[in-house]
């Protein structure tokens, strides 16, 4: 029943907001997580009251489902805000019958006024090469250091076998 009146809520107004309609599907398809993303944007531009009024509903089923009642209430408040005639389906949970009541006691509240999305930052630098790493070079140098030591070790003066050596006799 309510996929039915979004698609007759949104198919009725003139250009449906692609943000509003990615909400409405993730809705239909459970996909709960993603619905307050694509709300948030689709409300950060203006959209027909007809639209409003059903992101702010969505928005309260959200918040509904998620156990954040004062965010659903301030949501069917900014609903009510877009119409103050806003009434739930005869089908709806008490769940959600009880926070709108709430919502009406509190009284209307108006829409939104969100910042313009902002543009995404440059994506960061790319790492330097480990060439050019501070502990590459120090790697380089140990290894280097300990090789100059192993040659001067293994290459030092000796007494050979079958001499006397150079110390003293009695």
């Amino acid at each position: 029943m309510l996929a039915v009146l979004a698609t007759v809520l949104l198919a009725s107004t003139p250009a449906v907001d692609p943000d509003l309609l990615a909400a409405e599907q993730a809705y239909q398809a459970a996909h709960y997580r993603d619905v307050l993303p694509s709300l948030a944007r689709a409300l950060s531009r203006p959209l027909a009251p007809a639209q409003q009024l059903r992101a702010y509903e969505l928005m309260a089923f959200i918040h509904a489902a998620f156990d954040d009642a004062p965010a659903a209430t301030e949501a069917f408040r900014r609903a009510l805000g877009v119409d103050a005639g806003y009434r739930l389906q005869p089908d709806a949970s008490p769940k959600l019958v009880g926070l709108l009541s709430e919502a009406v006691k509190l009284g209307p509240l108006a829409p939104a006024l969100t910042p313009p999305e902002r543009p995404a930052l440059p994506p960061a630098p790319p790492p330097a090469p480990i060439y050019q790493r501070w502990y590459f070079w120090t790697a380089v140098g140990v290894a280097l250091a300990a090789g100059a030591a192993g040659t001067v070790y293994a290459l030092g003066s000796r007494v050979p076998k079958g001499t006397l050596g150079t110390g003293t006799l009695q």
